[in-house]
């Protein structure tokens, strides 16, 4: 039987004083794979809108797991997931979920996950969505305002354009180094380096790769922006500065 691709979207799981959303994802997909329950393949952060109508802990983020699962992993998958959320939750979140399969996903959902970025939307408008496309959400306790950003994750991550990645095979263990995007490509799955105007860089070019890396989603693709830099014999490229890959 074919394996299922699973996207899940995770909101609202901490407070101030905890660890975010997006260390969360990042342990849930380890034992996704250490108890071989599903492959995890990347983890995207979505920014979704900053309004004082809106409860958050920081920054208004939403995560995505996107996992290949097989078709008889599937059901406990789901229940794992559900469990690891609610045992690990900080008690006063308002902690949402959104599982949804490649096939589930649709313009309306996208449309949401898009509305999300510019708009306040409510857990009414989330439920009855998912209620005509036969996507879950699940609450975890709390208000479970949550399932809005689950649901958003989903989403977003479905466009193939929005957010930058937190988790690929490979990315965290790269160190402050000078590679090519080919060494790239083959150790941490980056697809394409590009400059801030879209092009793409040689695969022989020599980049300066900074402690923070967080390639964007481009087209389905992990693509990592760099800027030219000038009269150094070392390196050609450097990898942008934070400030603007957080605007993705």
């Amino acid at each position: 039987m074919p394996n299922i691709k699973l996207f899940l979207g995770i909101d609202d799981t901490d407070d101030a004083a905890s660890r975010g959303t997006g260390y969360r994802a990042r342990q849930l997909g380890k034992l996704l794979t250490d108890n071989k329950l599903a492959e995890l393949i990347a983890i995207t952060r979505h920014q979704l809108l900053l309004h004082p109508r809106i409860n958050y802990t920081s920054h208004n983020s939403s995560a995505c797991l996107d996992l290949c699962v097989a078709q008889e992993t599937y059901q406990a998958c789901l229940e794992f997931c559900c469990e690891y959320i609610s045992r690990t939750r900080v008690p006063t979140s308002d902690t949402g979920m959104c599982f949804a399969t490649q096939e589930d996903i649709n313009g309306n959902i996208r449309h949401f996950g898009l509305q999300a970025k510019v708009k306040v939307m409510g857990k009414d408008e989330a439920q009855k969505l998912v209620g005509q496309e036969g996507i879950v959400l699940v609450k975890s306790m709390g208000t479970g305002e949550g399932i809005i950003g689950a649901l958003a994750a989903v989403g977003l991550r479905a466009t193939g354009n929005d957010g930058r990645f937190i988790w690929l095979q490979g990315m965290r263990e790269l160190t402050s180094s000078v590679y090519t995007p080919t060494e790239l490509q083959q150790k941490a799955n980056i697809y394409e380096v590009q400059n801030v105007d879209g092009v793409a860089v040689l695969p022989t070019a020599k980049i300066l790769v900074g402690k923070w890396v967080r390639p964007i989603l481009k087209e389905n693709h992990a693509v990592l922006l760099v800027h030219e830099v000038k009269d150094n014999e070392k390196f050609e490229w450097c990898t942008v500065p934070k400030e603007t890959v957080q605007k993705y």
